[in-house]
């Protein structure tokens, strides 16, 4: 009897480890589906803004409904990010190319950012007043945590 307890336990072991396995290659392979941590955290301030369903579904309809057009943005972001990056710690710097890609990289910043702010125009239509507050709350307190974490590290000389 002990024995079959033991495989019995050793079998539902490999089921959970292959069942994570399989989750997490589907939410690092699913390239037009969101990541798990990604819908995580989405459902986890759902749930602190106590949406209804219906705002729910609006909110996501609107994030997957303009992810193509994001995209390129992003993307356009994250090049001119690894441009200036290779330029940064190259073995000798050129001051100049460095000058032009972090202005070239300011200008994909902004472009990025008026597509996402006319994003949150929109998302801010679909929840009430009180909620709008409660996400500024929110961030704001998330801010604060961030810039507190970053002072003690640099108060102790560590690097972030």
């Amino acid at each position: 009897m002990t024995k079959r307890r033991w495989i019995l336990a050793l079998v539902l072991v490999i089921l959970v480890l292959v069942g994570f396995s399989l989750l997490s290659c589907i939410g690092r392979h699913s390239a037009d589906r969101m990541s798990l941590a990604r819908m995580y955290r989405m459902n986890m301030l759902f749930d602190e803004l106590s949406l209804t369903g219906d705002q729910r579904v609006a909110l996501k309809q609107l994030i997957s409904g303009h992810r193509k057009d994001l995209e390129p943005a992003v993307e356009e972001v994250k090049g001119r990010g690894g441009i200036l990056r290779d330029l940064i710690l190259a073995e000798t710097p050129d001051q100049e190319a460095i000058r032009r890609a972090s202005g070239d990289l300011g200008s994909a910043i902004a472009e990025a950012s008026v597509q996402i702010s006319a994003l949150a125009k929109e998302a801010r239509s679909i929840l009430t007043p009180e909620q709008v507050e409660k996400a500024r709350e929110l961030f704001q307190r998330r801010q604060n945590v961030f810039r507190e974490t970053m002072h003690e590290r640099g108060g102790q000389g560590k690097e972030f």
